[in-house]
Protein backbone atom coordinates (compact mmCIF):
# COMPACT_ATOMS: atom_id res chain seq x y z
CA UNK A 1 0.00 0.00 0.00
CA UNK A 2 2.72 2.78 1.18
CA UNK A 3 4.60 1.14 -1.72
CA UNK A 4 1.99 2.00 -4.34
CA UNK A 5 1.44 5.41 -2.67
CA UNK A 6 5.00 6.75 -2.99
CA UNK A 7 5.16 5.50 -6.65
CA UNK A 8 2.10 7.77 -7.24
CA UNK A 9 3.44 10.68 -5.93
CA UNK A 10 6.79 9.98 -7.82
CA UNK A 11 4.65 10.04 -10.78
CA UNK A 12 3.05 13.14 -10.13
CA UNK A 13 6.25 14.92 -9.27
CA UNK A 14 8.05 14.10 -12.79
CA UNK A 15 4.74 15.21 -14.24
CA UNK A 16 4.79 18.19 -13.01
CA UNK A 17 8.64 18.76 -12.86
CA UNK A 18 8.09 17.54 -16.99
CA UNK A 19 5.50 20.55 -17.23
CA UNK A 20 7.79 23.38 -15.76
CA UNK A 21 10.60 22.54 -17.88
CA UNK A 22 7.38 23.05 -20.88
CA UNK A 23 7.11 26.88 -19.43
CA UNK A 24 9.43 29.59 -21.23
CA UNK A 25 10.80 30.87 -18.45
CA UNK A 26 11.63 27.82 -16.18
CA UNK A 27 13.38 25.73 -19.27
CA UNK A 28 17.11 25.71 -18.47
CA UNK A 29 17.94 25.12 -22.08
CA UNK A 30 16.67 28.37 -23.66
CA UNK A 31 18.86 31.54 -23.50
CA UNK A 32 18.47 34.22 -20.71
CA UNK A 33 17.10 36.96 -23.09
CA UNK A 34 14.54 34.37 -23.96
CA UNK A 35 13.66 33.39 -20.48
CA UNK A 36 13.38 36.98 -19.76
CA UNK A 37 11.14 37.51 -22.48
CA UNK A 38 8.56 34.51 -22.00
CA UNK A 39 8.49 35.61 -18.09
CA UNK A 40 7.66 39.21 -19.04
CA UNK A 41 5.38 38.50 -21.71
CA UNK A 42 3.26 36.55 -18.69
CA UNK A 43 2.96 39.76 -16.84
CA UNK A 44 0.06 41.56 -16.34
CA UNK A 45 0.03 44.92 -16.65
CA UNK A 46 -0.89 45.67 -12.83
CA UNK A 47 1.90 43.32 -12.06
CA UNK A 48 4.67 45.09 -13.92
CA UNK A 49 3.24 48.18 -11.85
CA UNK A 50 3.31 46.78 -8.20
CA UNK A 51 6.42 45.18 -8.87
CA UNK A 52 7.87 48.64 -9.59
CA UNK A 53 6.11 50.68 -7.24
CA UNK A 54 7.26 48.84 -4.04
CA UNK A 55 6.02 48.57 -0.35
CA UNK A 56 5.71 50.70 2.14
CA UNK A 57 9.47 51.14 3.10
CA UNK A 58 10.56 52.17 -0.35
CA UNK A 59 13.17 49.37 -0.12
CA UNK A 60 11.20 46.36 -1.06
CA UNK A 61 9.47 44.98 -4.12
CA UNK A 62 6.90 42.90 -4.46
CA UNK A 63 7.08 39.17 -6.15
CA UNK A 64 4.52 37.71 -8.03
CA UNK A 65 3.43 34.34 -6.50
CA UNK A 66 1.66 32.77 -9.15
CA UNK A 67 5.02 33.11 -11.29
CA UNK A 68 7.61 31.95 -8.61
CA UNK A 69 9.04 35.42 -8.70
CA UNK A 70 9.95 36.08 -4.98
CA UNK A 71 9.57 39.68 -3.68
CA UNK A 72 12.97 41.54 -3.86
CA UNK A 73 14.36 42.89 -0.26
CA UNK A 74 16.64 45.36 -0.51
CA UNK A 75 19.06 47.29 1.60
CA UNK A 76 20.87 50.64 1.46
CA UNK A 77 24.84 50.13 0.62
CA UNK A 78 27.56 50.32 -0.68
CA UNK A 79 30.43 50.94 2.15
CA UNK A 80 28.12 48.40 4.34
CA UNK A 81 24.97 46.86 4.34
CA UNK A 82 22.85 49.74 6.06
CA UNK A 83 19.92 47.64 8.32
CA UNK A 84 21.25 48.32 11.98
CA UNK A 85 24.24 47.76 12.92
CA UNK A 86 27.10 47.59 9.80
CA UNK A 87 30.36 46.69 9.00
CA UNK A 88 31.72 49.92 7.66
CA UNK A 89 33.84 49.24 4.79
CA UNK A 90 35.94 52.11 3.02
CA UNK A 91 34.22 54.30 0.33
CA UNK A 92 34.01 52.75 -3.29
CA UNK A 93 35.75 55.31 -5.13
CA UNK A 94 38.84 54.38 -2.24
CA UNK A 95 38.46 51.02 -3.33
CA UNK A 96 38.30 51.31 -7.29
CA UNK A 97 41.94 53.61 -6.77
CA UNK A 98 43.57 50.63 -5.06
CA UNK A 99 43.07 48.63 -8.87
CA UNK A 100 43.79 45.52 -6.29
CA UNK A 101 40.26 43.00 -8.15
CA UNK A 102 41.49 40.51 -5.19
CA UNK A 103 40.60 43.06 -2.82
CA UNK A 104 37.72 44.28 -4.36
CA UNK A 105 36.27 40.92 -4.96
CA UNK A 106 36.68 39.58 -1.09
CA UNK A 107 34.86 43.28 -0.74
CA UNK A 108 31.97 41.97 -3.06
CA UNK A 109 31.88 38.74 -0.62
CA UNK A 110 31.86 40.06 2.46
CA UNK A 111 28.60 42.44 1.37
CA UNK A 112 26.83 39.45 0.00
CA UNK A 113 27.34 37.50 2.81
CA UNK A 114 26.21 40.36 5.06
CA UNK A 115 23.24 41.01 2.82
CA UNK A 116 21.74 37.23 2.92
CA UNK A 117 22.66 37.27 6.77
CA UNK A 118 20.21 40.13 7.46
CA UNK A 119 17.83 38.52 5.45
CA UNK A 120 18.02 40.64 2.26
CA UNK A 121 18.53 39.77 -1.32
CA UNK A 122 19.97 43.46 -3.05
CA UNK A 123 22.02 45.64 -1.78
CA UNK A 124 22.08 48.91 -3.10
CA UNK A 125 25.45 50.25 -4.78
CA UNK A 126 28.15 50.67 -5.64
CA UNK A 127 27.73 52.30 -8.82
CA UNK A 128 29.99 53.33 -11.37
CA UNK A 129 30.22 56.48 -13.19
CA UNK A 130 32.27 59.21 -13.76
CA UNK A 131 32.13 62.08 -11.52
CA UNK A 132 31.18 65.35 -12.87
CA UNK A 133 29.89 67.79 -9.74
CA UNK A 134 31.68 67.09 -6.75
CA UNK A 135 28.49 68.29 -5.06
CA UNK A 136 26.56 65.53 -6.06
CA UNK A 137 26.01 64.09 -2.44
CA UNK A 138 26.69 60.44 -3.13
CA UNK A 139 29.65 60.50 -5.30
CA UNK A 140 31.11 58.73 -2.44
CA UNK A 141 29.57 55.07 -3.37
CA UNK A 142 30.81 55.46 -6.76
CA UNK A 143 33.44 53.49 -8.15
CA UNK A 144 34.40 56.28 -9.97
Amino acid sequence: MRTGLLIVLMLIQTMVLIADEKIGYKNPELTTEQRINDLIGRLTLDEKITMLSGDSTHFNASGIARLGIPPLKMADGPVGVRVGAATAFPVSVNMAASWDTALINRLGTALGVETRAKGKTVILGPCVGILRFPLGGRNFESLG
